[in-house]
């Protein structure tokens, strides 16, 4: 998991459940702390067109603090629409508008499906060797480094409401426990350093600002870089792809 432009640390400060990205883009969406995707149909279609959309433009959604897809269905659609013009400019200003174009019709047509329709979708797109998940994933690493901050801030109208609805699985009902699994990555020696400091103070924490894709096999793990990390989930909302 390369990081080429990393701020100090590879991973930020300690959060809750809710990662500092997802929180930023529920205010700017202006979403409610029980409003998401997965319990919310209705908002579905309209954050789906805005993370299709997101990707060209970037306006806020004027939804209620309350309100997140998984917890209020009737705005799903106006999330949707936010995150399909977000697609589309963040491929344009990458040269990608043929792919982003193609990302986001995909998006548009499941709208009106449901959460778990437009969740899947999201999770397709996002696992496709294509600029989405490159581009969300580096911006969000950035979150905790005042030097970067205009960087990941100007993704959270744009991305974010794709981000959001990724996030908000609605097939997560329970956390995951006692799992193993590994991810390889390029760290420098700085971000190696950091990493065995932070293993001889127990009491510490940090967290990955990223969504992040681990596996269970060690081996094809460690052919992704130049460090293997073993993480052991005691208690946390995870997803198979």
């Amino acid at each position: 998991m390369p990081d080429p432009i990393a701020p100090k640390r590879y991973y930020g400060g300690e959060y809750g459940w809710v990662a500092p990205f997802i929180l930023e883009v529920r205010n700017g969406l202006n979403l409610g702390k029980e409003q998401l995707p997965s319990r919310d149909a209705a908002i579905v279609p309209k954050i789906v067109e805005k993370a299709a959309l997101g990707i060209m433009q970037g306006n806020g959604l004027n939804l209620g603090k309350e309100q997140l897809p998984s917890r209020d269905a009737a705005i799903v659609p106006k999330i949707v629409e936010k995150a399909a013009l977000g697609i589309m400019q963040e491929g344009k200003k990458l040269g990608e508008s043929r792919a982003a174009e193609e990302m986001t019709q995909r998006l548009i047509k499941r709208k009106e499906n449901g959460t778990k329709e437009v969740w899947k979708c999201c999770a397709h797109l996002y696992s496709r060797e294509r600029f989405l998940y490159k581009t969300l994933n580096k911006d969000m690493r950035f979150i905790g480094s005042t030097k970067h901050e205009p960087i990941w801030r100007s993704k959270i109208h744009t991305l974010g409401p794709f981000g959001l609805l990724l996030w908000d699985n609605p097939f997560n009902e329970k956390p995951n426990t006692n799992k193993l699994v590994y991810l390889g990555a390029n760290l420098t020696d700085d971000q190696i350093a950091t990493y065995e400091n932070l293993s001889k103070h127990t009491d510490e924490y940090g967290s990955f600002q990223a969504f992040t894709s681990c596996g269970r096999d060690p081996q094809k793990a460690e052919s992704m870089g130049n460090v293997l990390l073993i993480i052991k989930v005691q208690l946390a909302f995870t997803v198979d792809l």
